[in-house]
């Protein structure tokens, strides 16, 4: 036996069979009753790098295109993620909007950047040095960007917002 084959044991039958290496995507089954014995997946990098790279394609979608339109008194505004924060800098709530800033639109960014980085350097074996400390940032930067608290806080103030003017969703 060379040290390519792996030895497996049936989940039907008991029946001791060495299996060599599978390509991606392929299946070793029992030469006594046909179970199944061995499998080999897809690429274990795609799904989380396709998820990467939609979660990008959202932020950018999310962060350029309005968030809302709010029309009081014959007035109306729409703006941003970001432009909610900026505007709420100009009016004086500096803490409230570097929160925002940073939980809606830095944090989220960064997360979805150092994701794309890490599975991108690790598709070529050996990963880079930098991969492992830029994983340990990953896991820092997953909780600063709690987009369900943001979303839980834009429910619960809505019917408030909703008493005093009209409120649409962007377009």
């Amino acid at each position: 036996m060379t040290t390519a084959h792996r030895v497996h044991a049936c989940h039907g039958c008991d029946l001791l069979q060495r299996v060599s290496p599978l390509p991606p995507c392929s299946k070793a089954r029992c030469g006594r009753c046909g179970q199944l014995v061995a499998f080999s997946a897809v690429d274990p990098l795609d799904r989380p790098l396709a998820l990467a790279v939609a979660a990008a394609i959202t932020l950018v979608i999310a962060n350029t295109s309005e968030l809302m339109s709010l029309s009081a008194a014959g007035r109306v505004a729409t703006t941003t993620l970001a432009g909610g924060s900026v505007a709420m800098w100009e009016q004086g709530n500096e803490v409230t909007a570097v929160v925002v800033g940073l939980c809606a639109v830095a944090a989220p960014i960064a997360y979805v950047a150092l994701l794309l980085a890490i599975l991108l350097a690790v598709r070529r074996p050996p990963a880079p040095a930098w991969t492992g400390p830029l994983m340990r940032c990953v896991e820092r930067a997953r909780p600063c960007s709690m987009n369900e608290v943001l979303l839980l806080g834009l429910l619960l103030a809505l019917p408030h917002i909703a008493e005093l003017a009209t409120l649409t969703r962007g377009r």
